[in-house]
């Protein structure tokens, strides 16, 4: 049983990234939770004049999740999918990390329309600090983006973190569950052997995972997120996953692409592992 966790603020980009999710878990058994975070908006002196006022903001909030839980019903696969509604009012990123924690969650699902273009979502504001800040495996749907198929990930690495179990039980999973190839992408900005540390971790993923779900590439190239655009048209790649723990490097390809040309972070889903 799965327990994913998908912040909604009722937008097309919410919407898509549940679509997504239910796509993606078809044949997996899976409790989905429809978070939706109200910020604090109304003080006391708001509640003494109208007292009534938060409570029709309750029952909005409400019947819209309610009208959520109906609509993903309809599109999901009955025999293995169930759903919750949870409403919080709390600090978007202490309301994610509660439930992660209460419910066991073992994915947070978020929908935006491009991580570099946040400005129309609540969502997309916020995801940035999930990420960061949310120790939780986070797969990051930026809008449009639907659900096809599995078959070619990549996993941009400097070889230079040692892979937890926990990185490579969900990468291994993936694998299997959808008979997808692992892309092991390696950019350096000059062409050099790997040091020790790299060959260890190197030998790391090679001794998890199946020959046939593994393939190394090293490419040199002084733009990390050009090599990465390349590599992905190419190679028509359906999903990039990154470890968390190597934040900088993963910032610098997710939030702050310097080049005009890169689409990736607006057309490809990421998954965010933690440890």
């Amino acid at each position: 049983m799965k327990h994913i966790l998908i912040p909604t603020d009722f937008s097309v980009y919410s919407w898509n990234a549940l679509q997504y999710a239910i796509s993606f878990l078809k044949e997996i058994e899976t409790t989905f939770y429809f978070l939706h975070v109200s910020p604090l908006l109304i003080d006391d002196e708001d509640l003494i004049d109208n007292p009534s006022a938060s409570q029709e903001s309750e029952n909005t909030i409400q019947n819209n999740l309610n009208n959520l839980i109906e609509k993903a019903q309809k599109i999901a696969n009955k025999d293995k999918h169930t759903f919750e509604a949870l409403h919080d009012h709390l600090l978007f990123v202490n309301s994610i990390r509660n439930q992660v924690k209460e419910k066991g969650i073992d994915m947070i699902i978020m929908g935006t329309k491009g991580i570099a273009n946040q400005e129309d979502s609540t969502l997309g504001s916020y995801t940035e600090d999930v990420i960061t800040r949310v120790k939780c495996n986070t797969l990051i749907i930026p809008n449009k983006t639907k659900f096809n198929t599995l078959k070619e990930v990549v996993f941009p690495t400097d070889f230079n973190i040692l892979f937890k179990n926990n990185v490579l039980n969900t990468i291994s999973d993936i694998l299997n569950n959808y008979k997808s190839r692992l892309n092991v992408l390696n950019i350096s900005k000059k062409e050099k052997p790997l040091t020790s540390l790299q060959k260890i971790n190197k030998e790391c993923l090679e001794d998890s995972l199946n020959d046939e779900q593994l393939e190394f590439h090293f490419v040199s190239n002084k733009n990390i997120e050009n090599a990465l655009q390349l590599f992905i048209e190419n190679r028509e790649v359906d999903m990039i996953a990154i470890v968390a723990k190597n934040l900088n490097f993963s910032q610098r390809i997710l939030f702050r692409p310097k080049v005009a040309r890169i689409s990736y972070h607006t057309e490809i889903p990421f998954l965010i592992l933690h440890e």
